[in-house]
């Protein structure tokens, strides 16, 4: 036998949808984040992450610059 709720069903949508933040810590992060998005983001790069996550963005970091490299090698060719 199903249970049925105990709260009739929704005719539509909220519109709204409120959050108990007796902190403030739901309203700063959502200031932070329209206020200094770019910043966050920067400071995001310097997350603490695992040993294998350090080498994998090692790995990312040495390859693009080498992608730098050889391409101002190119242009350098290019430019000859």
């Amino acid at each position: 036998m199903a249970r049925r709720s105990p709260f009739p069903p929704k005719a539509s949508a909220a519109l709204t949808e409120t959050i108990n933040d007796f902190s403030g810590d739901v309203v700063t992060r959502f200031r932070c984040l329209a206020k200094h998005y770019f910043g966050l983001v920067d400071m995001l790069r310097f997350r603490v992450a695992s040993r294998t996550e350090s080498e994998r963005l090692i790995r990312k970091a040495v390859s693009a610059s080498k992608r730098r490299v050889d391409l101002s090698v190119e242009t350098t060719k290019l430019h000859e």
